[in-house]
């Protein structure tokens, strides 16, 4: 008999199953850079809870994970049955980190039950309503005072950043990346309800990281 594989979770929003065996190919160095600025911008100490929303392969979780001792522990969710497997493939034999495929818009974990909530160039594949519904969730499993990290598009700030954001629009016919640089990512974050919105750094004029509270 063949592989039984898990059926795909229903979602208006894209899911890249058809492109995960290929995915650490083209991104390898883009997630490793996300994840070092990441632990550059955030303070991690070794026995947090951390959830990455949208975690493809499991790069930038895995990075994240490094940080944590025995007491903390990181969960990557994902869509994508292929981009699970792949990242739970990586991450065999560490007790600190597993993977699952949920949907960010209903995430299956208790309320203020992480410390730390990543989501890293996820949000431009969720239409608006979802990237509100996401966030939200994100601060409905936050504790109290929990840090929201998102990299993602954003407004852009410069001719060169606007014209490449727009030709991956067009090219890609991916309205939700038009959607990220016509609101903002700062707005998109206030609307879900987090507050001490901070823009941590950017590059090429047109992604932003930023860290947020729950409060």
């Amino acid at each position: 008999m063949g592989e039984i594989k898990p059926p795909r979770l229903k979602t208006r929003g894209r899911v890249l199953d058809a492109v995960a065996p290929l995915y650490d190919i083209v991104n390898f160095r883009i997630d490793r850079g996300i994840a070092d600025r990441a632990l550059k911008y955030l303070d991690i100490p070794s026995g947090l809870r951390i959830l990455d929303v949208g975690c493809g392969t499991g790069s930038v979780t895995l990075a994240i994970a490094d940080k944590l001792s025995s007491s903390g522990s990181a969960v990557g969710i994902d869509a994508s049955p292929r981009m699970v497997k792949i990242a739970s493939e990586k991450a065999s034999g560490r007790s600190n980190i597993r993977f699952e495929c949920a949907l960010a818009e209903c995430l299956p974990f208790e309320s203020a039950s992480f410390d730390i909530a990543v989501n890293t160039m996820f949000l431009h594949h969720m239409p608006y309503d979802l990237k509100i519904a996401s966030l939200k969730e994100m601060k409905r499993v936050l504790k109290d005072g929990g840090i929201l990290f998102t990299v993602d598009f954003n407004i852009p700030r410069n001719i060169a950043a606007k014209a490449f954001g727009y030709i991956s629009y067009v090219v890609l016919f991916q309205k939700e990346i038009k959607e990220n640089m016509t609101y903002g990512l700062e707005a998109l974050i206030k609307t879900a309800g987090f507050s001490d919105i901070a823009e941590r750094g950017n590059q090429f004029g047109l992604v932003s990281y930023v860290t947020a509270k729950n409060r």
